[in-house]
């Protein structure tokens, strides 16, 4: 997560894993570790577990509790969603 405002940020930022389309299921939520300052990241990782078997277009989205709502308050939410597309996971057969 990037910090591309003009201030802190506080630890606890939700960030979660969406099916695309509307009102995509919500496959994985996690939350950032620490506060980023202005012009900082943090790295989160997400679990998602189980992957999709087949291909599913996902969008990670930034200051989202789940429930398409966020904890911070922000001027533009337009950089809070990145696509993936076609993301899967299939299981050889054994």
């Amino acid at each position: 997560m990037w910090n591309r405002g003009a201030v802190l940020v506080a630890a606890g930022v939700p960030v979660a894993v969406r099916e695309t389309g509307a009102g995509g299921k919500v496959l994985a939520l996690a939350h950032t570790a620490k506060a980023i300052e202005p012009g900082a990241n943090e790295v989160v990782a997400i679990d998602l577990s189980p992957p999709p078997a087949a291909p599913t277009d996902l969008a990670v989205v930034l200051n989202d509790d789940g429930t398409s709502q966020g904890v911070v308050g922000e001027c533009d939410t337009d950089n809070n969603t990145a696509a993936l597309p076609a993301v899967a996971c299939p299981v050889a057969a054994r």
